[in-house]
């Protein structure tokens, strides 16, 4: 008879498989928006070369039939690009621009203002455009290009066959629309300017950042800020990030002084009017204050002694509807930005911005698939033929530790109304559980072992130095 096999373990052996194709396909989607950010920079800056490179990078990472682009002019949509699909179908569409409504997929992103799939076309009464009639397509979604009010266009995907895309594909092809919008603004930017070569080359140094393998979202925040506040004749600037709804600091100009970067570090921003940041994120628009000293709302006259600044124009950094960090710069006197210059600030904060949702999106994909592939090691762990309670208790706190990103953990087990530590992971663990291998420890609020098997709940405490309550410092040491 064939050997019986552990369905557990054949179930562990899956996940890996799949947790080691997310990290593939994490990879992938790096590569392709490097690839996607290296022709735009390379392309000097033209349109057509790279939202045709958009939509073939996007196709092929979502295994769609095809990728579409459409810009918006007036009161209809105007076919611009295209990977894949029916040449026939992009004939049509380019003689016939799609107005806003709910008949084609760019109308109802239009209306929604936000990502729109359509299962089945062939099972949606209302939809008469040709991607069905004419491209065959049966599943279509659509991305807006631009944010709210501020529409430029519609990116989207078809496939021949009734497959919806997923919300990782849905979130991943909103990063490659909004590539497209940087690419879009770029390319008027750069062909208003006066200075178009030195501001080519910096805008490509950016790119060139974004798109390395080894994506750093602070070597790119840093880029972006140090490259915004040179073409823009600031004299520095920084870029706040949004954590737990406070925004702390991200990353500043080189050139600014430590007593500044100490004094900024220490603050959270919220809206509000005391500072150009808090402005900025209390209205969700560009914020130029001409003279700070002149402002008899503006509060962070501590951080002005240090550095002098005078004139400061603050960007809040926009993605899906809510900031996620703010764009400062600022000259020592008092000389105002131009229009030209705060729309090319504006620029740099658009793609601060679209790489930090791309940030997220990786982190929250990855972060996904690691949960599961602990669980499945401890399963696995449990399910090996010669059961080893402490090794899975080991699995369980090292699976624990790593996960929460803590420096180190234990696991409690009770014996007669004590408990004593099982497995350590982490920082010194060997040598605390060398330590504490033969103590046992009461239940009491002493510890934080104790109070949990008080309360039945989790306990957490902020500061076990501040907590007049704690006993146990001889752990804590």
């Amino acid at each position: 008879m064939p050997p019986s096999r552990n369905p557990t373990r054949t179930a562990h052996s899956s996940r890996m498989t799949e947790v080691a194709s997310v990290d593939r396909a994490d990879r992938s989607a790096l590569r392709a928006v490097g690839r996607v950010l290296s022709v735009i920079a390379d392309a000097g800056f033209q349109l057509q070369p790279s939202l045709d490179r958009i939509a073939k990078e996007a196709r092929e990472l979502c295994g769609a039939d095809a990728a579409f682009t459409f810009l918006l002019e007036g009161d209809h949509f105007r076919f611009v690009a295209a990977d894949g699909g029916d040449p026939a179908h992009w004939a049509h569409e380019r003689e016939h621009p799609d107005p806003i409504d709910d008949r084609s997929i760019v109308g109802r992103v239009a209306l929604a203002r936000g990502p729109v799939q359509v299962e089945d076309l062939a099972a949606d009464s209302t939809y008469r455009g040709a991607a069905l009639s004419i491209g065959g397509f049966r599943t279509l979604l659509g991305v807006p290009i631009g944010r709210g009010d501020d529409l430029i266009g519609v990116f989207g995907l078809g496939r021949a066959e009734v497959a919806p895309f997923t919300d990782e594909e849905i979130a991943l092809v909103s990063v490659f629309s909004d590539h497209a919008a940087v690419a879009i603004r770029l390319a008027g930017l750069l062909s208003e300017a006066n200075e178009v070569a030195e501001r080519e080359s910096a805008v490509r140094e950016v790119l060139q950042t974004i798109a390395r393998a080894d994506f750093d979202l602070t070597a790119v925040l840093q880029a972006i800020i140090d490259t915004a506040a040179r073409l823009a004749h600031a004299d520095d600037g920084n870029i706040l990030r949004e954590d737990a709804g406070s925004f702390g600091l991200a990353v500043f100009t080189a050139g600014v002084p430590e007593e500044f970067r100490a004094i900024i570090s220490s603050l959270q921003f919220q809206p509000g009017r005391g500072s150009a940041m808090g402005r900025a994120l209390m209205e969700l628009r560009p914020i130029q204050i001409p003279d700070v000293l002149a402002d008899p709302e503006y509060t962070l006259l501590e951080a002005q002694r240090v550095i002098g600044f005078r004139t400061l124009i603050a960007l809040p950094l926009m993605s899906e509807g809510a900031a996620v960090g703010v764009l400062s710069v600022w000259r020592q006197e008092v000389d105002p930005f131009s229009d030209e210059e705060i729309r090319l600030v504006a620029t740099f904060a658009e793609q601060a911005a679209v790489t930090m949702r791309l940030a997220r999106v990786l982190d929250e994909t990855r972060e996904g698939f690691e949960r599961e592939s602990a669980i499945s090691t401890v399963l696995a762990s449990i399910a090996r033929s010669s059961f080893d309670l402490q090794g899975v208790l080991s699995t369980v706190t090292e699976s624990a530790v790593r996960l929460s990103r803590a420096d180190s953990g234990n696991l409690v087990r009770t014996e007669a109304g004590e408990y004593r530590i099982a497995a350590s992971y982490g920082e010194r663990s060997e040598e605390m559980a060398r330590v504490f291998e033969s103590v046992r420890f009461k239940l009491d609020r002493g510890s934080i072992a104790g109070r949990v098997m008080l309360e039945h709940r989790t306990v957490q405490i902020a500061d076990v130095l501040a907590d007049p309550e704690y006993e146990r410092l001889d752990m804590q040491q």
